[in-house]
């Protein structure tokens, strides 16, 4: 082959590779103008259909189009993401659910997601996937600035030769000159073909920065959520916007009915958290204990019942069973009776539309008025029978008998299992299916009733399953209603969440082995600070300006004597020098490093949450990564000396007396990143963490006065826990769920 053949060859290959890069952009970008979206995968839950950098290119798609079934199970819709406020997430369509919401998972994924997304949250069904279209956008958000520099060197040097190629081939198709042919190649181009060869670099670097501009900044962002495939729940865990207390768990699912049974002893009002109030009846008012089910909660109580004693609505509760409905109870017996039966009035025993109760072997049942092919009514029952279900009381456990948590859901003409077995009639015992089945007949229509906690009449018929006792002895905790069917997730997570502590935050930043961790739960009037991984204490200063075991951040468990989860409070006062720090022994300065504490600000003048000096007190001519709030109420990170700070976006005061949580990273290659409460707030392209070799980890004071802009004092005045350093960076998915584990 020639050597003009070979660039002939190399030309062509440079225009083709061009038309190509422009055409992925155009399908990327293009229908954009007509409405659509476009959005750059992130990460890989959705391989092997949707890699990382491919750009997905989705149509539009209303509310009201969801509950109309435009978007079907299989499908891949754009919706947002319930881990990063204001993100947008890519995951396939598993089952369309009755009300319109849609229970999502990512094709990489074992598990769906735990969130249903509502119709208001879904923005767009997926049509077209431009493969790798949107990589400058993934290296972008990666910091991976090698590959980005390497491809737009490829680009421009591909775009120049393509440009002067076209510019040759331009110049040999003119037409002679006026009087005579062309000049000889060898003396072509003269003195214009000089002037004109400067340009081709212009062209050509111009043309690469419209293409790549295009490609990073055009396209949003979306994740095809958690980046591997997983067959831990930590995936479904993670999903969660949040991680709710129990009761903040039931009522983001839109309960009917909920009474948290917290009531004052001696009242005859059973308040409701949802729906209507009731009444206690009986011999007596309500008879409480504080030793309800959901662990950690100080105020909460439970109710006792035994004899005739019940709760009842108050007014009738509105219910339209065959679209699917749900019954759930925490309950500890040893004998079993009635739990939640719908009735036509509060007192009278008629009505028994749907009922769930604890028979004598301790097995869990529910029933359902039906009405057969010929009219009549029928009542179906159900109790788990199988030797291995989960029992809410067994023969060895009735001295002391433990709280379950039972749930029943009932839908009609529910899609069969996978397995082929029915699904209309479902029971769990903590979380765990004990049966299943299919109704015996139809449904009423839409009704009303009263709902009756504890003891009440059973319309019991099939005798194979025992005699039942209707009267109910025993503790019922967070009794509710649903009008719909709670997906076997959401069953297992509200079993989940009678556990969410203190604990579950603290099992996070466990599992990122912290370089040190200290939750300040401090006895007084020690002068330590215990270290949660025992390698790193640290040392109060000036203790009679501490106030130990205050309130902390964390919703509660027991400490040892301690009725939750406690913090240390800071009395520093406005402009003074630092009189109550919390000092770390000399440590090596980390980098990369993470930052992560919560904090709450008694006063307006900020000041240093957490700094790294080379002085253990007083001032330094050395300082490293520094958290600091500042006079106005917003929050800064420095990398340290000669590094920017970075702070939080003006109108929003953090000083404002709450709890917030305030994580910062810095690294050679991430930069500086501040989060609060979960959310990255700011960023930074200061590289490395500054500052002396060695030094102090120094908690309310330090050195923040010398950065722009500082704190109005030089010591932090507030309360402060759960404070912890890290070798590493913390992603955003970690520092988001750090947050929600409290929440």
């Amino acid at each position: 082959m020639s050597r003009r053949s070979r660039a002939l060859l190399l030309d062509g290959a440079c225009w083709a590779g061009l038309s190509l890069l422009v055409g992925l952009l155009a399908l990327a970008l293009v229908p954009v103008a007509l409405g659509w979206r476009s959005d750059v995968v992130l990460s890989g839950s959705m391989r092997p259909a949707v890699e990382p950098g491919d750009v997905v290119v989705s149509a539009p798609v209303g509310p009201g189009q969801v509950r109309a079934g435009r978007v079907r199970a299989g499908q891949v819709v754009v919706v947002d993401d319930p881990v990063r406020p204001g993100g947008s997430l890519v995951h396939r369509v598993a089952e369309v659910r009755p009300d319109g919401r849609l229970v999502t998972r990512g094709d990489a994924n074992e598990h769906p997601d735990s969130t249903p997304v509502e119709p208001t949250a879904v923005h767009g069904r997926a049509v077209v996937r431009v493969p790798a279209a949107g990589l400058p956008a993934l290296w972008l958000h990666q910091g991976a600035y090698g590959p980005l520099l390497l491809g737009t060197a490829a680009l421009v040097l591909v775009a120049r030769r393509a440009v002067r190629a076209r510019a040759d081939r331009t110049r040999r198709q003119a037409p002679p000159r006026r009087g005579g042919s062309r000049r000889p190649r060898a003396h072509r181009g003269g003195r214009r073909a000089a002037r004109a060869l400067p340009a081709h670099p212009a062209t050509a670097g111009a043309l690469a920065v419209v293409l790549l501009g295009a490609a990073v900044v055009a396209p949003g962002e979306a994740r095809a959520a958690f980046v591997a495939t997983t067959s831990s729940s930590g995936n479904r865990v993670a999903t969660k916007a949040a991680f709710p207390s129990y009761p903040q768990t039931v009522l983001a699912d839109g309960p009917l009915l909920h009474h948290r049974l917290d009531d004052a002893p001696g009242t005859s009002t059973a308040a409701a958290a949802a729906g209507p109030a009731g009444s206690y009846t009986g011999p007596t008012d309500a008879v409480v204990t504080s030793d309800d089910a959901i662990t950690g909660d100080a105020a909460g109580t439970a109710v006792l019942f035994a004899g005739d004693r019940y709760a009842a609505t108050d007014t009738p509760v509105d219910y339209a069973p065959r679209t699917g409905f749900t019954l759930e109870a925490w309950v500890r017996t040893s004998t079993g009776g009635s739990l939640l039966r719908l009735t036509d009035s509060r007192t009278e025993t008629t009505g028994g539309a749907a009922q769930m109760w604890v028979d004598p072997k301790g097995q869990a049942c529910v029933l359902v008025r039906q009405t057969d092919a010929g009219g009549a009514t029928v009542h179906q029952e159900q109790c788990g029978a199988d030797a291995g279900d989960p029992k809410i009381f067994t023969p060895g456990s009735t001295a002391a008998p433990a709280w379950h948590h039972v749930v029943a859901t009932v839908r009609q003409d529910a899609p069969p299992k996978p397995n082929g077995s029915e699904q209309d009639l479902v029971v769990y015992v903590d979380g765990t299916e004990v049966f299943d089945a299919g109704l015996i007949g139809t449904l009423p229509a839409p009704a009303a009733g009263h709902w009756r906690l504890g003891t009440a009449p059973v319309e019991h018929e099939n005798l194979a399953f025992g005699e039942v006792a209707e009267q109910f002895t025993g503790a019922l905790d967070e009794v509710a209603v649903y009008a719909r069917v709670l997906a076997p997730e959401e069953v297992v997570e509200h079993s989940q969440a009678r556990t969410r502590t203190a604990a579950a935050y603290r099992g996070l930043v466990a599992s990122d082995a912290p370089q040190l961790h200290w939750r300040l739960d401090d006895p007084a009037p020690l002068r330590v600070v215990a270290d949660a991984q025992g390698a790193e204490p640290g040392t109060y200063g000036r203790f009679p300006r501490f106030a130990l075991g205050v309130r902390g951040a964390l919703e509660g468990t027991a400490i040892g004597n301690q009725a939750s989860s406690t913090a240390v409070r800071l009395r520093n006062g406005s402009g003074t020098v630092e009189t109550a720090t919390i000092t770390s022994p000399l440590l090596a300065r980390s980098d990369p490093v993470t930052l992560e504490v919560w904090f709450r600000a008694d006063g307006a003048d900020g000041g240093p949450l957490v700094g790294f000096s080379a002085a253990a007190t007083g001032t330094s001519t050395s300082r490293g990564p520094t958290l600091y709030v500042t006079g106005a109420g917003a929050v800064a990170f420095t990398a340290g000396d000669g590094r920017t700070p970075v702070q939080s976006p003006t109108g929003r005061d953090w000083s404002d007396g709450q709890w917030h949580l305030a994580t910062a990273t810095s690294s050679s290659a991430g930069g500086a990143r501040l989060y609060l409460d979960g959310v990255q707030v700011a960023s930074g392209a200061d590289t490395a963490a500054a500052g002396p070799a060695q030094g102090h980890w120094r908690w309310a004071g330090g050195d923040a006065y010398a950065f722009t802009p500082a704190p109005a004092a030089s010591a932090f005045t507030g309360s402060l826990d759960e404070a912890a350093v890290y070798a590493r960076v913390l992603t955003a998915e970690q520092v988001a769920v750090r947050f929600a584990a409290d929440h």
